[in-house]
């Protein structure tokens, strides 16, 4: 018996060529049974369905790929662990070891060992084990030889050590992970005279290895892809030579036809899906091979477009199934119990099969609006309280008659959670049943819903098996989460479907154009950069795939691919510039291996900028969107605030949004305070302080802090609840020290004769102040009275980082030729110079309070209660005299003109603070269209 080579030439297809010589091959020897090793099962059913063609006996021939080789010839004293259960083994090894034995390992203690690190961390060992098991190893195999350059040898020795405990560990249970040697081939039930290795480029040494073995008994048989011309090149086992072929030069026809530069994976897909469109019936004529992966979803989507179906051999990865991404969900609420996480779960469509209706309440509102009435109710929840966990939440909704629906469905969620707690395997599976109880599947539509939920009923009957029954729910998940991610599920193809298929795959494609999608440096060819443990001179060093031999590898697939289509058939090949996220991509050294008179040209070609076109415009609407019309019975018409000057001085399109249109800001998932709710509270706090006049009275500061601590503490109680989250605290510590600055700075006021007369002074509570037609409303945040002198001054406590200066606040310098003559109103001069006004605040607030109190002198200004204590002071507005008052009124009233008129046109596209940045981007006038009055 004996190792054989054939080469069977690259001038067609390797699927053409690789059936004829099977065909001819077995025609002369009809007897006995072949084992046919081609790289994938994608290729095996290929060649298979090709020989059917053909009418080649096939009733002794056996399909397979280099792991159902290993299948038939490993021989294991006791039986292999599945891949569950080497993790499970690990995983539980790594959560109970003495880390302090494993020093070179982890150098640094991990903090944690929740099972979701300890399955992570294990993942690691295993992929190691993988890796080198490929090269008929074990670890213990490394720190048993002399000849490798370890490295830090002292590392490899504890995971020699690591690798026996787990092992130790399988064998407990009649289990083992480790190869063992000498390779003997095990009896077989029907036994092999052939093998035939097809097409396979890239043999794993320990494939090489057996069939040396068994080669004593069988005869192997290697078809290489390639003329005999090129019989030096590859190794005995049909393996391009990594020396050769590393540096071989690539001549590519056509290049400046066939290869196309485009700027995103989504301007390749469009350019491969041109290239698709130009046939009439694509199918049997086009063949898509995808390098990355990120160009797959644009693809199809360009594809689609098209009317062409697509269908991925290699299937779709469960983690992207929604099961998954529920079950993630559920993970994440048991371990943490937090709102943020419980409001994630609850948007989950089928969550709304666990509310619980009953009598009329039934008949008035559908689940569905029940579950819209809950969400709502837990953004005001969430708004106003900011729960930080379920308990919480549960806490703020008992006995309250509006939050009747929320505490009854929370309480019902609470419930499956305690069941889960108590018991994964037997609740998890009837929780999905009720989640999904009015959802019908179809076993063809819906194959992939089958498939996760037949292998997580495999995974939750293993928990127990596998030594997990001890752990808690959360452990479980992780266990069930992380084994879910490796798996796949297949994808139903539909009739007329066009492949996408990996690089792997190419040679294998039998049609006559090719498009190669993605050829960037990284994909094509892979590289093994990174790996912790296997860096790449000691894989090359112990006969592992390294980057050479990687290089070696994709070089002879693209060469054999461009050699098969050179004499009928075609290849087109796309790469990217940048990545879905905007990263830099290079094209594939492979496009770069040409001849030195032609590099120059070829290096220009893929490195040049694309053109202006394919450069990514910025993100628009794709139609302009229509105010609605003025409604001129809002409340906006008739009465103002004083801060609503401010708001129309800075955009008066959004004012309109706002007052008019009543659009509410985007609001963000909350988990503490926003700038404005911290100051509010600041405000109600003081508010406090300056309404009791007995304390407000007092210059010592210690009595002042004293008071303001415990209304601050009795106010947050009140509002968050006994337990809140730990930002909040943060946030009640730092108002806590503020109003410590503000105690001290308060009470050297007192000293100076400062006497608070109002808190939160309402200016229109007796009678109306009118701006042109509306009424002014406002509230003060304090006006004192100095007992020594008489006079008035009205404070606006402000809670910013840093100290703010009044006469900033309300006035920007401008400039003569900048000045609107339309709305002259706005603007202030002052001998040459030019003012706009932007605020109305304090001069409203000084007119109001002469107009009600009528001081005979008046002051204004900011009490500032900053971050720090410096920023902790007094900004008075000295300059603000008749004059500016005179000015700040003229705008005013320009303003209430304009409301009453319907103006709210045209737009600031750069106000200071924008509330609507998310709808609006910069340009209102390209995204709306003018307001119809």
């Amino acid at each position: 018996m004996s190792v054989s080579r054939f080469f069977i030439g690259w001038d067609k297809p390797l699927l053409d060529l690789a059936s004829n010589y099977l065909e001819k091959t077995l025609s002369e020897n009809p007897n006995g049974n072949s084992l046919i090793i081609t790289p994938s099962k994608q290729a095996s059913r290929k060649l298979q369905q090709q020989l059917d063609k053909g009418k080649t006996r096939q009733n002794n021939l056996l399909f397979g790929t280099p792991e159902t080789a290993l299948d038939i010839f490993l021989t294991y004293e006791l039986s292999r662990a599945t891949p569950n259960q080497q993790i499970t083994a690990w995983a539980l090894t790594l959560k109970n070891i003495n880390f302090k034995k494993l020093k070179n390992i982890f150098p640094i203690t991990p903090k944690e060992r929740s099972m979701n690190w300890a399955l992570k961390t294990a993942r690691a060992f295993i992929s190691l084990k993988n890796s080198l098991n490929e090269g008929a190893l074990n670890i213990s195999d490394l720190t048993d030889n002399d000849d490798w350059s370890l490295g830090d040898s002292l590392r490899w020795i504890e995971l020699s050590q690591l690798e026996q405990l787990v092992e130790s560990n399988l064998q407990t249970k009649g289990l083992t992970h480790k190869l063992q040697a000498p390779f003997q081939p095990q009896p077989t039930d029907n036994e092999i005279n052939n093998i035939f290795l097809i097409g396979l480029p890239d043999p794993p040494k320990i494939l090489t290895k057996i069939l040396g073995t068994v080669s004593e008994n069988i005869d192997i048989n290697i078809a290489i892809y390639a003329p005999h011309s090129e019989e030096k090149n590859f190794d005995h086992w049909g393996k391009p030579i990594k020396e050769t072929w590393s540096k071989k030069l690539i001549d590519i026809p056509l290049t400046d036809s066939c290869i196309h530069v485009e700027s995103t994976p989504k301007k390749e897909a469009e350019k491969i899906s041109s290239i698709v469109s130009n046939y009439k019936d694509p199918l049997g004529l086009v063949g898509i091979i995808i390098t990355d992966n990120e160009i797959t979803s644009s693809l199809r989507d360009e594809l689609h477009k098209n009317d062409f179906n697509t269908f991925d051999p290699s299937g779709q990865s469960l983690s992207n199934h929604e099961i998954f991404a529920l079950i993630t969900q559920l993970r994440n609420l048991l371990a943490t119990k937090s709102f943020k996480s419980l409001c994630e779960l609850i948007q989950f469509p089928g969550m709304v099969n666990i509310i619980s209706t009953t009598g009329s309440d039934s008949l008035e509102n559908s689940k569905l609006d029940a579950l819209n009435e809950i969400l709502i109710d837990l953004d005001q929840i969430n708004n106003y309280h900011m729960p930080k966990d379920l308990d919480s939440c549960l806490r703020f909704t008992r006995n309250q008659e509006k939050f009747k629906k929320v505490y009854s469905f929370l309480n019902d969620l609470n419930m499956w959670i305690l069941d889960f707690e108590n018991n994964l395997q037997d609740h998890l599976l009837s929780f999905l049943k009720t989640i999904y109880s009015n959802q019908k599947f179809d076993t063809h539509l819906d194959r992939s819903h089958l498939d996760i939920a037949e292998k997580l009923k495999d995974l939750l009957d293993e928990i127990e098996p596998h030594g997990l029954n001890h752990l808690g729910a959360v452990d479980k998940l992780d266990f069930i989460i992380q084994s879910l991610k490796t798996e796949r599920t297949h994808e139903i193809k539909e009739p007329h479907s066009i492949e996408l298929q990996g690089w792997l795959e190419a040679l294998w494609d039998n049609n006559p154009h090719i498009t190669i999608a993605g050829m960037n440096e990284g994909y094509v060819p892979d590289r093994t950069d990174g790996d912790i443990f296997l860096p790449d001179k000691l894989r090359e060093s112990i006969g592992l795939r390294c980057n050479e031999s990687i290089l070696a590898r994709d070089n002879y697939i693209f060469t054999a691919l461009l050699e098969s289509r050179s004499i009928e058939g075609r290849v087109d090949i796309t790469l990217g510039k940048k990545t879905i996220e905007g990263d830099n991509l290079k094209p594939s050294r492979l496009l770069l291996q040409c001849n030195d008179k032609d590099l120059a040209e070829r290096a220009l070609k893929l490195c040049t900028d694309s053109d202006s076109e394919n450069k990514i415009p910025p993100w628009t609407y794709a139609w302009k969107l229509k105010p609605i019309k003025v409604d001129s019975q809002s409340k906006i018409f008739s009465q103002i605030s004083v801060t609503d000057f401010r708001n129309y001085l800075s955009c008066p399109f959004r004012f309109y949004l706002k007052n008019i249109a009543k659009m509410p800001e985007l609001e963000k998932f909350k988990m503490e305070m926003d700038p404005r709710e911290f100051g509010t509270l600041c405000h109600e706090v003081l508010d406090d302080f300056g309404k009791n006049h007995e304390v407000n009275d007092s210059d010592n500061e210690e009595e002042i802090y004293s008071y303001l601590t415990e209304k601050l503490n009795y106010r947050v109680k009140r509002k968050y609840g006994a337990n809140p989250s730990v930002p909040i605290l943060f946030q009640t510590s730092s108002i806590n020290e503020r109003l410590r600055w503000f105690s001290t700075l308060q009470a050297k006021q007192r000293s100076l004769g400062w006497k608070i007369l109002h808190s939160e002074y309402v200016i229109h509570k007796n009678e109306p102040l009118m701006i042109g037609k509306l009424k002014l409303r406002g509230t003060i945040d304090r006006i004192e009275i100095n007992e020594r002198d008489g006079s008035f001054r009205v404070l606006d406590y402000k809670t910013t980082s840093h100290s703010k200066n009044p006469k900033s606040i309300h006035i920007k310098k401008t400039f003569q030729n900048q000045v609107n003559l339309e709305t002259e109103w706005k603007y202030l001069k002052q001998k040459d110079k030019y003012f706009e006004w932007t605020d109305l605040q304090i001069p409203l607030y000084v007119y109001s309070s002469r107009k009600i109190f009528k001081p005979k002198e008046i002051s204004t200004g900011y009490f500032n209660i900053g971050a720090s204590k410096e920023s902790t002071r007094i900004e008075t507005w000295d300059e603000i005299d008749d004059d500016f008052i005179e000015s700040a009124l003229n705008c005013a009233l320009g303003v209430s003109s304009s409301i009453s008129n319907h103006i709210f046109w045209p737009p600031n596209d750069s106000p200071k603070y924008d509330s609507y940045s998310e709808i609006i981007f910069g340009d209102c006038s390209s995204n709306f269209e003018p307001i119809d009055n």
